[in-house]
């Protein structure tokens, strides 16, 4: 638990278990809590193909900057 929060990091692994509706839930939870969310995409050197992913994430994140 915390209070007070203005940014809120949200850690994402881009593995197989990527999953973008689960993203969208959490940035959700984060603008609701009045917190500007902030995408970190963690193992960006375990998959073939980051920036596509990334890419992704970046579609289903409007408004919050995403970084690897």
């Amino acid at each position: 638990m915390a209070a007070n929060l203005d940014t809120v990091f949200v850690v994402v692994s881009l593995n197989l278990d990527l999953n973008l509706r689960r993203i969208e839930r959490y940035l959700a939870l984060v603008w609701e809590g009045g917190a500007q969310p902030v995408v970190l995409l963690s193992k960006a050197d375990l998959v073939p193909d980051a920036a596509a992913l990334a890419r992704s994430v970046e579609e289903v994140s409007p408004g919050a900057p995403v970084s690897r």
